[in-house]
């Protein structure tokens, strides 16, 4: 008879206490004991079927878990309701102007920056144009040129072989001319420094007094109002008119006397 190496399954004989292919080591009760019976080992699927099931069980409830969450997340959201407007404060009571004391002045010193080389502005050089003329020099003014007409206050005709005085009061210097046929005077004077002559005119048959030479409009006042003026003249005590020429051109002034029967 022979029997089988638990360990190998190799067949030997029933008295071999050692397995030939293994070392298994056979006891020494199994040569008394009768042969047990060997029961055949076969493969079963059980287990792989439990396996499928179980990932089967954890694919559909992980399935479940997923659309669940997606139908959440794609709901629709519903807009929260509007906030009731919350109501207008109450006026905060008016505060009373408070004047800010203006800042006390601060003295701050000046404080110069050094000056590089190329910082240092170049000096403007300024050219004369060429077609420029030179600035005319004025002449010192050697005698005053006085010229002018001496009218009748009432009939404005001129008034001939009238004598004009002209004198410098500080120098007590007097000059005297004439008018001619026609009424018209003219005089050459030594200039005076900041001063002018005092005019004095007499004439046969009109007072010594006469019309302020910067009267204006004086012809074309009417006969009354000129009459008037002559009454003012004869009455009146007048201070004699000062002229004094500005520059070498001629200056022009006229007069106008009142007739001594207007008094």
């Amino acid at each position: 008879m022979s029997k089988r190496c638990p360990s190998c399954r190799t067949e030997v004989a029933d008295d071999a206490r050692v397995c030939p292919n293994c070392p298994w080591e056979f006891p020494e009760e199994e040569s008394e004991a009768p042969p047990s019976v060997m029961v055949a080992q076969t493969w079963s699927p059980l287990p792989l079927v439990v396996t499928g099931v179980v990932a089967a069980a954890i694919g559909l409830g992980w399935f479940f878990v997923v659309r669940v969450y997606r139908e959440e997340t794609t709901a629709p959201t519903v807009p929260p309701p509007a906030a009731r407007p919350a109501p207008a404060p109450a006026p905060a009571p008016a505060l009373e102007p408070v004047t800010p004391k203006p800042p006390e002045p601060v003295a701050v010193k000046p404080v110069k920056a050094p000056v590089k080389e190329e910082d240092e502005v170049p000096a403007i050089t300024v050219v004369k144009e060429a077609n420029q003329p030179p600035p005319k020099k004025t002449k010192p003014v050697k005698e005053w040129k006085l010229r002018g007409f001496v009218y009748d206050l009432v009939t404005l005709q001129p008034v001939p072989r009238c004598k004009i005085t002209l004198s410098d009061v500080e120098s007590n210097g007097n000059f005297e001319t004439a008018t001619d046929a026609s009424g018209r005077y003219r005089a050459i004077l030594p200039p005076l420094p900041e001063r002018g002559y005092l005019i004095d005119i007499s004439a046969s048959g009109y007072v010594t007094a006469y019309l302020d030479p910067g009267t204006e409009g004086v012809r074309s006042k009417p006969l009354a109002q000129r009459q008037e003026l002559c009454k003012e003249l004869g009455t009146a005590v007048l201070q004699p008119a000062s002229l004094q020429p500005h520059g070498a051109d001629p200056l022009l002034t006229d007069f106008y006397i009142a007739p001594a029967n207007c008094k």
